[in-house]
Order: structure tokens, then sequence, then C-alpha cells
């Protein structure tokens, strides 16, 4: 059926927001109840952090060839195949007997989650120009803050209303249906076919070799594995340390994404003026200086620094998912997602070494003092990038 393709792409866009909310949504399920999954199953705080571990591990295999099979086979297809190992995935974990099958759960759903990210990634490149993309971005990067600031909101607190942290995860099931529903009905191919060659990596040794990409990917890798391990172990040290009831600890813990909501789409906009940088450094500088903050300021201060970490937090996303559809050229801007996928598996594979601090210190502010200094770490790789 014939469509316009200059009005399908705000399709494209409201499809590739709902996949990516949605990975936000399975990948940060676990936090809000950690605390309850640790008592139930009796593990540590390192061993409850392989919950995303394996949820994310399967994209450092599966990014690059899944940026590469949607040359091949088309990103509605990939799509609907990574939806439905996601439905498996959380199906899994719903009946889970023992945290080992919970891990395996986990390990599908973060199969077909990787499927996701790829395609969602993809979409806005794919459909909008390079004049365009910045405000695409904007609102692209408004998907992780939404999904984490309503994971964490309504979390725990649907776990207390209906009776433990599996009804909470069957919730995503439903999320899970409706957005496969809605991709089989109104996800298109784009009519502009890419090259067969482009299926093989070494169409794309460009790319793959390319420094700057990798800088880009790898400045990734440190802001996300201090954004997913704050939100990973927030709750729990908001109950632990400071007092709060779990359902209380993940409202408050959702301020952080409330204040990341409004900076999406703003810095999407002044990227386009002011260039990718600058807030990509100045965002991570004083994210890594109030991590620090974070831990010893008294219990009224908390619900004000989570807001701030969450503005300082929004700089950076949607400056690192413009930058593929600038340094590469448009049959490789799949590929390129998938380097940048892969690290943000990796990210994610090392999150609890921040539950392991805790546990051998005793103390939570070595899990801080290292998300800090993941953070400024990330505005060294970004240093050295230099785009004309």
């Amino acid at each position: 059926m014939d469509f316009n393709e200059s009005s399908y792409r705000w399709i494209a866009l409201f499809l590739s927001f709902l996949q990516m909310f949605l990975y936000g949504f399975v990948l940060n399920s676990i936090p809000p109840v950690l605390p309850l999954i640790v008592a139930e199953f009796s593990i540590t705080l390192a061993e409850a952090g392989l919950l995303m571990t394996f949820f994310a591990a399967p994209a450092i295999i599966i990014s690059i060839p899944g940026a590469l099979i949607i040359v091949k086979f088309g990103v509605k297809k990939i799509s609907i195949l990574g939806l439905g190992l996601l439905l498996i995935g959380v199906l899994m974990s719903v009946f889970s007997t023992s945290f080992t099958i919970l891990l395996i759960g986990r390990l599908v759903g973060g199969i077909g989650g990787t499927l996701v990210f790829v395609t969602a990634s993809s979409l806005i490149p794919m459909w909008f120009n390079q004049k365009e993309q910045g405000k695409a971005m904007g609102i692209f990067a408004l998907t992780i803050p939404v999904s984490v600031l309503l994971v964490l909101a309504i979390g725990a607190r649907i776990s207390e209303i209906f009776g433990g942290w599996r009804n909470w995860l069957l919730l995503g099931m439903v999320v899970i249906a409706v957005i496969l529903f809605l991709n089989l009905f109104l996800l298109k191919e784009r009519s502009t076919a890419f090259q067969l060659d482009s299926v093989s990596i070494k169409f794309h040794k460009g790319v793959l070799y390319d420094k700057k990409i990798w800088l880009v990917a790898l400045a990734w890798f440190c802001f996300n594995f201090t954004t997913v391990s704050l939100v990973t172990y927030g709750p729990t040290f908001l109950t632990s340390e400071k007092g709060f009831s779990l359902a209380l600890a993940g409202v408050i813990m959702s301020l952080y994404m409330a204040g990341a909501l409004p900076m999406a789409p703003t810095i999407g906009w002044l990227i386009q003026k002011y260039g990718r940088k600058v807030f990509i450094i100045v965002g991570n500088i004083f994210f890594a200086f109030f991590l620090l903050i974070f831990p010893i300021v008294d219990i009224l201060y908390i619900p004000l620094i989570l807001v701030i970490l969450g503005c300082f937090a929004a700089m950076t996303p949607t400056p690192i998912y413009a930058y593929p559809k600038e340094l590469t050229e448009e049959k490789s801007v799949s590929f390129a997602f998938g380097i940048i996928s892969t690290c943000t598996a990796i990210s994610v594979l090392v999150v609890p070494i921040v539950g392991y601090l805790k546990d051998v210190t005793g103390a939570y502010y070595a899990s801080f003092l290292a998300m800090s200094l993941s953070a400024f770490i990330a505005v060294l790789f970004i240093l050295f990038l230099d785009v004309k």
C-alpha cells in the first residue's frame, strides 16, 4: 500500500520511541524491587547486580550482527523477533522458581532487548535527514528517562498492592504485547534499499576502525555505567541507609529522571546551534561532582540533588545518539549503533562492581566514588573527539 514517506517518519519516530521505552522499562524493572528479590533468594548485592548484567550481556555478541541482519531481513522482522524473545524472557522471569531460572529469563529477554535496541536506534537515522535529526533524537532521548521514571515511581508500589515482584514483572508482559501489536501493523520498511554487500562486516570496516565512533561509544560506556548503577542501587541505598520505605525510595529515585525530562528535547534543539561536545563535557563534569555529594547530604536535600543529577545526566544521550548520522554514511548508521549498543552492554555488565564495593567495604561511598569517576572519564574520551 502506498504511503507518504515524509509523513510516515513521525510514525517511525513514535514506534522507535515505544521500542526504546520498552527496552528501558524491562531493563530497569528489577531495581525498584531488588530488595524483595535479594530477600527471597538470599543473594548479595553483587549477585543481584547480575540481573542487570544478564539482560545486557547478549548485546556484546548480538549488537553488531544484529545491525547487519537488519539490512538483510529488514527492520520490521528483526523488531518483531526481538519483541517476541523479550516477551518469552519476561515470562520465564515471572514464573522462575530459583535465582538461576530468573537469570536465564533475563538472558533470553536480553537477547530480544538487544534486537529491539538496535532497531529502535536505527529508525530515526533511517527516516530523518541530518537537519531534522537533532530534534528527533531529542524526543528519542526521552525514552529512557520516561521509562525509568515510571518504573521507579510505580514498581515497588505495584508489588505491594498486587502481592510481590512477580506481578510487577507481569505488567511488563502486557506492555510488550501492546508494543508488539503496534509494530506488527504500523512498522514499515523504507523504500530505498541498502546494498546487499552491506550485510558483511568487511563492507563496514571504515566504521569498525573509525576512532571517532569508538570514542563516542566509550564515552557512552562510561556514562551508561554510571547512570545504570545509580538507578540499580539507588533505591536499595535509600532504604538501607536513609530509612525510606521501598515504595517511597522508588518515588524519590524517580526524581532523578524527572529532572531529565525537560532537558532531553531542549538539548536536541540546542546541539543544532552549539554542537555536541560541550553538552557531554559540561553534563558529565557536574554529574560526577553531584554524585560525590549525594551519599553524604542530609536527607532533606536528596530530592533536590536527584533532580540536579537528572538535569546534568540528560545532557549526554541526545548528542551521543546524534553522532552516528554525522560520522558515518547512511548505509553504516545501523552498524555504528551496533558498536554503541555493544559498549552499552559491556557497561551494564560491570554494574555489579558497584554492589561488590558496598559488599566489601560495608559502605556506599566507594560505590558512588566509582560512579563519579566513570562519569569523569567519559569527559576525557569526548575531549579526544574532533568532529569537523
